[in-house]
C-alpha cells in the first residue's frame, strides 16, 4: 500500500513524509494489525493476547509502552492503535532492533520487492479498513493544526480573531511614519 497526499494528508503536514517517520512507521504496525488480525487464529482464542513486532525506531516502542504521545499526528495513531487492540483484546509489544536487522522493512518502504514472493502479496484498500477514530480525529486535528500554525505566525490574526470573538471593531492600522498614539496621556 502506498500512502499519498490523498490517502494520508497528515503525513505531509510537515512537508515531506520523512518528517513524520515515527507516525508512518506506527501506521505500518497499525495496518498490519488491521489487515492480518481478523483472520489470525490468535484473534479468536479469547483472553488477552500479547503481540510482538519489531522496529528500528526506538521512540515508537516507548510510545506504545505508555500509549501516549503529545506529537501530532503520532498521538492520533496511538489512539487508533489502542482502539484496535481493544477490539482484539490484545496488547502490543514493539521491540527495538538495529537498523541493519530491519532491512526487509526498508526494502518494502523503498518499493524493492525482488526478495519477496509476489504470490503472498496482500492488496489493501485503505478506504475499506474499519478505522474507529482515525478519520474523524485526523480531520479535526488537521483543522486545529492549521489554525495553530496561523496563530503562531501571525500576530494580526490573533488580534483579529480575538476581536471577532468579542464582537469588537477591527483595529485601524497606523499609516507608515505615523505614530500609533497621538496623545498617550
Amino acid at each position: 500500500m502506498e500512502l499519498t497526499r490523498k490517502t494520508a494528508p497528515w503525513a505531509y503536514l510537515k512537508g515531506d513524509p520523512f518528517r513524520s517517520i515515527a507516525s508512518l512507521e506506527l501506521m505500518g504496525v497499525l495496518l498490519a494489525l488491521m489487515v492480518f488480525g481478523p483472520e489470525a487464529s490468535w484473534s479468536r482464542q479469547g483472553g488477552l493476547i500479547t503481540l510482538s513486532a519489531y522496529t528500528d525506531n526506538a521512540g515508537n516502542s516507548h510510545v506504545l509502552r505508555k500509549f501516549a504521545s503529545s506529537k501530532y499526528p503520532l498521538s492520533i495513531l496511538v489512539m487508533e492503535m489502542a482502539a484496535q487492540l481493544d477490539v482484539f483484546d490484545a496488547e502490543m509489544e514493539l521491540a527495538w532492533v538495529p537498523r541493519n536487522q530491519n532491512t526487509e522493512a526498508d526494502d518494502l518502504t523503498n518499493a524493492r520487492y525482488e526478495e519477496f514472493d509476489a504470490s503472498r502479496r496482500v492488496e489493501v484498500d485503505l478506504d475499506r479498513l474499519p478505522f474507529m477514530v482515525l478519520p474523524k480525529l485526523m480531520e479535526q486535528a488537521g483543522r486545529l493544526d492549521s489554525e495553530l500554525k496561523l496563530h503562531r505566525t501571525s500576530k494580526e490574526a490573533k488580534l483579529d480573531k480575538l476581536r471577532e470573538e468579542r464582537n469588537l471593531p477591527k483595529a485601524k492600522r497606523a499609516k507608515k511614519g505615523e505614530m500609533r498614539w497621538r496623545d498617550p496621556w
